[in-house]
Order: structure tokens, then sequence, then C-alpha cells
């Protein structure tokens, strides 16, 4: 049995898979872990004929662990262990930065159902 179906025999009722994502960084190979796992699992849920649903987020809640190289050091070390919600500079270049990073993320992920 593949590892996905045993979790979703052991599940009755509605279940809700959940994941999510910050846009605090360059998007990795390792950003889609989490979606390719919970993936899975609705997937398998669905098969075994459970009610799931499959919820995605984004939020800008993740603290800022390193300044990239794309960004000016000077303005965002102050905001080492920040979540980037808190950062003062709310100015064009956080901004970008974070959209930047959710469409490229966006454009990794093509779920189909």
């Amino acid at each position: 049995m593949f590892w996905a179906d045993k979790i979703a025999s052991k599940f009755q009722g509605e279940q809700v898979v959940n994941d999510s994502k910050t846009p605090s960084g360059r998007v990795h190979v390792g950003s889609l872990r989490g979606v390719i796992v919970h993936d899975t699992i609705y997937r398998a849920l669905k098969r075994a004929g459970k009610p799931v649903r499959f919820t995605y987020g984004i939020d800008d809640f993740d603290a800022l662990d390193t300044v990239p190289k794309y960004l000016d050091r000077e303005t965002f070390a102050p905001y080492l262990g920040a979540p980037c919600a808190m950062f003062r500079h709310r100015d064009r270049v956080q901004r970008t930065t974070q959209n930047f990073t959710v469409r490229n993320f966006s454009r990794c992920l093509i779920i189909s159902v």
C-alpha cells in the first residue's frame, strides 16, 4: 500500500488538507515539497472516496532570516527576525520582492484534480 493511502485509510469524515507559502525568499525545489506531499495526501483521500478539500494560502508572516543578495543589505538588515508583514519599509522594493516571489512560486504550481 502506498504511504498516502495508509494515511487516507486512517481518517473518517470530511478532511481539509492545508498548505501555505510565505513570500520571504527565492523559490527553490524545496519550496515544492509541502505542496507535493499535501497534494498526494489529498489525492489519496479522493481515491478513497473521502470528502476532502485542499486549501492553499500565501501570507507574509514568515520572519526574514537572511537578506537575499538581490535586496539592499543596509535597508533590510534591521528587519532580520521580523515578519515580512512588519517591515516599516512598505516601499516599492519590498512589495515588488514579495510579489516577485509569489508570482514565481505560483508559476511552479500546476495542480490538476
